[in-house]
């Protein structure tokens, strides 16, 4: 009983200490109302009308300690950062808080363990690096990037970009283990240019305008995924075989890469629409790439190019340590370099005499075969078109048949000769004429025989060839009502029609027509189709006698 008085007075004492206290050291009224996050330092502020605060943001830096906080108000700050402690620099807004840089570097981060983020950088005067990021484990994170002359470099490792809006000329990626996600990338050049470094993850970008590019030697363990270029897909296979990708990519790279087939593909205004980095027997085919800084980039071997229309874009088609390569039936237009190979590939199909549309050749076709008089020399090395398209390829997988004549006499023959419309001949097409195929020599010419009719009649005369569109006409095949006539001369191809039908040329041969009572020399080469029943001499060089003529007319 007699120890209760004292407890009550030990407890009077700390209420009353703990209420001086809370006089004593009152929380300093500067405009820190905003909830910040917990930090392992001290919390130092730029800006704003506290007392104590800094005007400028390196200021603070020079006088934090690692594990600090360096909070920056609303407002414009001019000058270059230099990070050299392992601290958060925090933005209030990072619409508001701006960073106006004007030399080299207006960010660069030179210690370990740095987050920085909610600011927006600016740098328009000049041509450099924005940003440079020579440590480690540092996170920069949802701030608004612009720099349309400048360059964002990573040269340190385990780094992460996130969550950032950036429009500059390129981010090089060079260092190991960093992580860029979740960026919105509007580039000048290169949306993210990938240097030799590896274990580096790219994923969930949205790319305008721009796009990823890998260097020659960039290593096969950068895990690339749901990337967006221009709203579409940036397909990225690595280390894959045996594949057709499916269309409607923003951008496609291949990566040491076996047999892939990459076809009908639309790719515009981006940094390389078609990559492929040490990959061999990949077709690539029917695609339409444009607007870009590299139309398709090759470093591989014994990869086919065919089909494409490559346009307007800063270099066509460029190679790099690729040989075996064939290229053949692409239309390359208004590119400021169509193409540029320095080392052994083929740049035509040999088989077929035909190589590519290239919209700077000026070359002439004396001969109108549809194919440049003159190679078209591909810059960077000694190679060659040597059978330069002088139309769109398009051109040389439709057909545009023609017919010696309208109209053909029963029995006799007519010429069917099939072309491209861009002029060259073609071998080997079926003619079908008759329920007959026909195939057409090496100056695309088929050699027909009419039937015998018994009225005048119309059939159709149609060229095909797989790969290509056919085309089609008519010819009227006459009919001859058997005539008398006395022929007399030299002939050849005496030939046995079968029946009662004896067929000749006519060399050097006069005749008289009983029913017309004409009489002349028959035009030479023209094939006479002759009755069995004939008086007089018919033998392999010679004829003589009156014969009943079933199928010609002459004169």
């Amino acid at each position: 009983m007699g120890k209760k008085p004292l407890i009550w007075k030990w407890l009077a004492v700390g209420i009353i200490l703990l209420l001086i206290g809370t006089y004593i050291f009152p929380a300093t009224a500067q405009e820190t109302e905003k909830s910040q996050q917990a930090s392992r330092g001290n919390w130092l502020y730029v800006g704003g009308s506290g007392p104590g605060n800094y005007t400028k943001i390196q200021d603070a830096i020079n006088n934090s300690s690692d594990g600090d906080t360096v909070f920056v108000f609303n407002g414009t700050y001019v000058g270059h950062l230099n990070i050299n402690k392992s601290i958060t620099l925090l933005g209030e807004d990072k619409n508001a808080t701006v960073i106006l840089g004007y030399v080299a570097f207006t960010i660069s981060f030179l210690s370990d363990w740095v987050t920085m983020g909610r600011f927006t950088i600016q740098n328009s005067g000049r041509l450099g690096e924005g940003i440079r990021i020579d440590s480690s484990h540092n996170t920069f994170f949802d701030t608004i990037i612009e720099f349309p002359n400048d360059n964002i470099r990573i040269a340190g490792d385990y780094n992460t970009i996130e969550a950032n809006i950036i429009s500059c000329d390129t981010i090089y990626l060079g260092g190991n283990s960093n992580t860029i996600t979740g960026n919105n990338i509007t580039n000048v050049v290169h949306g993210i240019y990938l240097a030799d470094a590896g274990g580096n993850i790219i994923s969930h970008n949205t790319f305008l305008s721009c796009g990823l590019f890998l260097s020659d030697n960039s290593p096969s363990n950068t895990l690339v995924t749901n990337n967006t270029v221009n709203g579409k897909p940036l397909v990225y296979v690595s280390n894959k075989s045996d594949m057709i990708l499916p269309a409607d990519a923003g951008q496609i790279i291949l990566l040491e890469c076996i047999n892939i087939t990459v076809q009908n593909h639309v790719i515009f205004n981006t940094t390389v629409g078609i990559q492929l980095l040490r990959s061999t027997t990949c077709v690539v085919s029917g695609n339409i790439i444009g607007d870009s800084l590299y139309g398709v980039w090759l470093n591989g071997w014994n990869n086919t190019l065919h089909g494409n229309t490559i346009k307007d874009n800063e270099y066509g088609i460029r190679f790099t340590d690729s040989v075996g390569n064939h290229i053949y039936h692409n239309n390359l237009l208004r590119n400021t370099l169509n193409a540029y190979d320095p080392l052994s590939n083929t740049w035509d199909n040999s088989s077929r005499h035909e190589g590519n549309y290239w919209s700077d050749y000026t070359g002439g076709d004396t001969d109108g075969d549809g194919i440049g008089d003159t190679p078209y020399n591909i810059s960077g090395g000694s190679n060659q078109d040597l059978y330069p398209l002088m139309h769109p390829f398009e051109l040389y997988y439709i057909f545009n048949i023609s017919l010696d004549n309208p109209q053909v006499n029963e029995g006799n023959t007519f010429n069917v000769t099939v072309k491209t419309l861009g002029g060259t001949a073609v071998q080997n097409a079926g003619v079908l004429f008759d329920n007959t195929t026909t195939y057409t020599d090496d100056n695309g010419i088929a050699v027909i025989t009419a039937p015998s009719v018994a009225e005048d009649t119309i059939y159709p005369v149609v060229a095909t060839k797989p790969g290509h569109i056919s085309d089609n006409d008519t010819i009227l095949v006459k009919n001859i009502e058997p005539f008398k006539a006395i022929f007399v001369g030299l002939i050849s191809d005496l030939n046995d029609r079968g029946g009662e039908v004896i067929s000749f040329k006519a060399k050097f041969v006069f005749f008289v027509r009983f029913d017309a009572f004409e009489m002349g020399r028959v035009i030479p080469d023209e094939e006479i189709w002759v009755s069995r029943d004939y008086k007089g001499y018919l033998g392999p060089m010679f004829i003589l006698g009156i014969f009943t003529v079933v199928a010609t007319e002459f004169p």
